[in-house]
């Protein structure tokens, strides 16, 4: 230990000398130094300028590291802002479109002289096979819409409402009261201690197999009646007993006629998407819906047909009732 200690000691001291030295040659002028001083300036000259280059280079990259550092700081918190403001943006879209859709039920209310009520769509029934929608859940219930009702958006007829719910995911088909004659709803709802309560309103969309509505073609007055292909055939519909003397043509425009009493009249119901004709059978015409039923997030229950045209008597009856048309 002692000998390390003197080592250390002695390493120290000569260290000193040196730097007391340079400091010395260096602090002097020309004419002041001495031939040892002038002789450590000249050694630690370069030792000097190589010090410098080296801490300057240090510090250069030091710099640039802290740059770097600063600049990843301002990138990370820009990315969080942007994101924020991306989000919002996203927000700002969705409530836009939902206002757009509003405004658009709302006109489409009112100028409609049929009574609606709107309704949201909870659920979707999904083929699992094909997962293609098969029907969709609205949450309006029996006392406000009826069974049979149509219902409708803007761009055109979604289906009727076919059947309600019951508590625990049973069906109820209309009329509502004879259902719930039946004895295993009695039985159910005896045992539980409480009267049965309908629920929300499923509805049957125009594709499907059972949908039947009758149709027209406006441009040539074409008569049928839409059936529903069903979902293995491509989500489309048929017009039926369609008379063959006139002609449709693929993108006809086809309607509701309101004769059937349900529907009102004018209300698009799709375009005819081929027209195929099969000697000896009828034509078989094909009608594309104009709804996504995969994308319905809100319909319209019709649950009132408008009122009938007023009749306008004969110019010809004016005269013998001895009035005058109004101005």
């Amino acid at each position: 230990m002692t000998r390390r200690r003197i080592r250390d000691a002695v390493i120290f001291v000569a260290l000193a000398t040196v730097v007391w030295m340079f400091y010395r040659a260096n602090a002097r002028e020309d004419r002041q130094r001495s031939r040892v001083d002038r002789v450590v300036y000249q050694i630690s000259r370069p030792l000097e300028r190589a010090f410098i280059a080296v801490f300057k280079s240090w510090m250069g990259v030091y710099r640039k590291y802290l740059y770097r550092m600063d600049l990843k700081k301002e990138n990370e918190r820009l990315e969080r802002e942007n994101a924020a403001l991306a989000a919002n943006n996203h927000y700002l879209a969705a409530v836009v479109r939902r206002g757009r859709l509003l405004a658009r039920f709302r006109a489409y209310m009112a100028d409609s002289a049929a009574e609606m009520l709107p309704a949201n769509v909870v659920r979707r029934r999904i083929d699992t096979e094909k997962f293609r929608v098969i029907g969709i859940v609205i949450d309006r219930k029996h006392a406000d819409v009826g069974c049979g009702a149509p219902v409708v958006t803007p761009q055109g007829v979604v289906g009727r409402v076919l059947f309600y719910e019951l508590d625990g995911s049973d069906r109820i088909g209309c009329p509502v009261a004879q259902q719930l004659r039946k004895r295993k709803y009695r039985r159910r709802y005896r045992r539980l201690g409480r009267k049965p309560r309908i629920g929300r309103a499923m509805v049957q969309l125009t594709v499907d197999a059972a949908s039947r509505i009758d149709v027209r073609v406006p441009r040539t007055g074409a008569r049928g009646i839409l059936q529903g292909q069903g979902w293995d055939k491509g989500c489309v519909a048929r017009i039926a007993h369609l008379d063959p003397k006139f002609k449709v043509e693929p993108g006809d425009l086809v309607v509701t006629s309101g004769v059937d009493g349900r529907f009102p009249a004018g209300l698009p119901v799709g375009r005819i998407l081929s027209v195929r004709r099969v000697p000896g059978e009828e034509r078989l015409v094909l009608v594309r819906p104009p709804v996504d039923f995969g994308k319905l997030t809100r319909v319209l229950v019709v649950i009132s047909p408008p009122p009938p045209a007023v009749p306008r008597p004969r110019r010809k009856h004016l005269a013998r009732l001895g009035l005058g048309p109004y101005p």
